[in-house]
């Protein structure tokens, strides 16, 4: 059955699965122009593999870059990776409206608003500014005095018997 496939006249449109040897002519009307015959398993066919393609695009699209940091510009600062922070692991803006410059993420190049009472995550401390991650994983430096730092929560015991 492998060999075998679906083949349309294309003078009176019939379609048949030829027994035997090759179709050679049709049955119905003895026309020579034979052509293979596109069904709506092709389509499906071809559906998933656009599915397949959608799925693995945004996946290699969200893998982070390689290769050395470049400055950009002299205004913002260069990322460097130091100790990371022990104790707080959160912390809550402070500031009304912040607008700061975005070093690392998916709006890299560009500026985010962070709003009072907006959670960030402390990934960096440097001096009095700390790298912070937002919700979206931008990553932007932020100075001492616009954040609420909080502690992380003691988890107890971590074996209980029961």
């Amino acid at each position: 059955m492998l060999g075998k496939k679906l083949v349309q006249c294309r003078s009176c449109r019939l379609k048949w699965i030829p027994t035997g040897e090759p179709a050679g002519t049709c049955p119905a009307c003895g026309g020579k122009e034979l052509a293979g015959a596109f069904e709506l398993f092709h389509v499906g066919l071809a559906l998933v593999v656009l599915a397949g393609i959608a799925w693995v695009v945004p996946a290699r699209a969200r893998q982070p870059e390689r290769g050395p940091p470049v400055a950009t510009a002299a205004a913002t600062p260069p990322v460097v990776e130091t100790k990371r922070a022990a104790a707080p692991h959160y912390a809550l803006i402070r500031a009304k409206k912040l607008t700061a410059h975005v070093q690392r993420g998916p709006a890299k190049g560009h500026t985010v608003t962070l709003s009072r009472g907006d959670k960030v995550r402390i990934l960096d401390r440097n001096d009095r500014r700390y790298l912070v991650s937002d919700r979206r994983g931008n990553q932007i430096y932020v100075t001492l005095d616009k954040l609420n730092l909080q502690q992380s929560a003691d988890k107890g015991r971590r074996y209980v018997q029961r």
